[in-house]
């Protein structure tokens, strides 16, 4: 049967197990964003942070300075050594990237031993009594307190299930650290720790002192290993405004309708539907949905079992199955497997769109139709490889800004801000970190 036909079955079979829900449940899967990021914005939520000053209130990189960033990941510890030349302009003086875990318990003084390793390789010895200012950006989920130093800390709740770690979990992890190494040669090093969206979001206000651009809000998404939306927004209070930085852990949200491919997934791995939203979207699952469609392909005789010996050469990785449909030397099946890969694609980047522009025409209505300017900082692997994904996530956040009755008065740039991360984390240390 040519492979059109083929495509045409798999297409029907697709629908018949709901996987186009997504298609013909769009307002209702926009509104319960809505509501699940409302319910993630509440001030009670300690992932959030309410910073005094309001988003045009920063103006500058703040003093002259010398900035140590730290940034650890699911698998890899980055390094930066920043100064800030002027209060609009820094650079970026070294940077270093390790992968970093190894097949080991990870205790918090492990963890640090392992980090310090690192650290002393990347500063000489002459510069360590003099570090001072240094952020961490701390990539999994956390929830931020302020030190009575006035500098915005964290407490860990989780970290990667891959890594054995034994009580790290509810660590103040920034005093921690600090104390670790104020002992070991670095006596003047004050540490603030946030997380990479919140780093992100930051970026946005790097680019306005950089480039002298002009921005009122910025929201963040990360498709990737992972998948996460934050968003930086004013909110008034008396006379005056303060910024408020959301992390909604959007890969958390739980009401996007699943499909029964989804069902049989969530069945056979531990965590089951936790982080619903990510098992449709981020990069590290999409493989294994997709191997589930063709296996079912074949139960309901649809497919031969043929087309799963794609998996005797690419392992279940988005990034290889990526390039292998691309580069056409795919068998018989280049077609079909590109078809259902594209699928779900298209999937994960309509759920996005549906989930930007519903937060920020949300946004946008909490400022009662005044108008407003997002930067949309996009970051990770998905989005800058996987093929269509941008293409069609932006399509559809035109298309549901207009739908919603925002598009009038909400405005979006798109970026990918060279140097994100130092240019981020400089902003964090100046609206929160005391001057020494």
């Amino acid at each position: 049967m040519p492979a059109t036909s083929k495509i045409s079955k798999i297409k029907k079979f697709l629908k018949d197990n709901g996987f186009y829900k997504y298609r013909t449940q769009i307002k209702k899967i926009s509104e319960n964003y809505r509501l699940e990021f409302l319910r993630e914005a509440d001030p009670k939520n300690k992932r959030n942070i309410i910073i005094e000053k309001s988003w045009h209130d920063i103006v500058s990189f703040g003093r002259k300075r010398k900035l140590l960033v730290l940034e650890l990941g699911g698998s890899y510890f980055k390094l930066f050594d920043v100064t800030v030349t002027h209060k609009d302009h820094l650079l970026v003086n070294k940077f270093q990237s390790i992968r970093f875990y190894e097949d080991k318990l990870y205790t918090p003084q492990i963890l640090f031993e392992d980090m310090k390793v690192q650290l002393d390789a990347f500063v000489k010895k002459k510069d360590r009594k003099n570090i001072d200012d240094c952020v961490f950006i701390f990539t999994f989920p956390i929830e931020q307190y302020a030190r009575k130093d006035g500098v915005i800390d964290a407490v860990t709740i989780n970290i990667n299930k891959a890594v054995r770690s034994k009580n790290i979990i509810g660590i103040k992890i920034g005093e921690s650290l600090q104390k670790y190494l104020r002992r070991r040669g670095y006596p003047k090093i004050k540490i603030g720790v946030t997380n990479d969206s919140m780093v992100n979001v930051l970026s946005a206000k790097g680019i306005e002192i950089g480039q002298k651009l002009h921005f009122d809000a910025a929201l963040n998404i990360i498709v990737g290993t992972g998948s996460n939306i934050a968003v930086g927004y004013n909110i008034p209070e008396g006379k005056k405004s303060h910024l408020y930085m959301v992390n909604t852990e959007f890969g958390g949200f739980h009401t996007t309708p699943t499909s029964t491919f989804d069902q049989i997934f969530h069945k056979n791995i531990a965590s089951g539907s936790e982080y619903l939203n990510e098992k449709m979207i981020s990069g590290i699952w999409q493989p294994f949905v997709f191997k589930i469609i063709l296996e079912e392909c074949v139960k309901n005789k649809i497919l031969q079992p043929t087309c799963l010996d794609i998996f005797k050469r690419i392992p279940l990785d988005g990034g290889e199955i990526e390039t292998a449909l691309n580069s056409r030397k795919n068998h018989q099946y280049s077609e079909i497997h590109s078809f259902i890969w594209n699928e779900l694609i298209q999937r994960g980047a309509t759920l996005c769109g549906i989930g930007i522009a519903s937060v920020m025409a949300e946004i946008g209505r909490q400022n009662k139709g005044k108008s407003l300017k997002f930067a949309l900082i996009e970051v990770g692997s998905v989005l800058k490889k996987a093929k269509n994904f941008k293409e069609i996530m932006t399509k559809t956040i035109d298309k549901e800004l207009i739908r919603l009755k925002a598009a009038k008065n909400v405005k979006y740039v798109s970026t990918r801000p060279r140097n994100a991360t130092p240019l981020g984390a400089t902003v964090f240390s100046t609206i929160t970190c005391k001057k020494k």
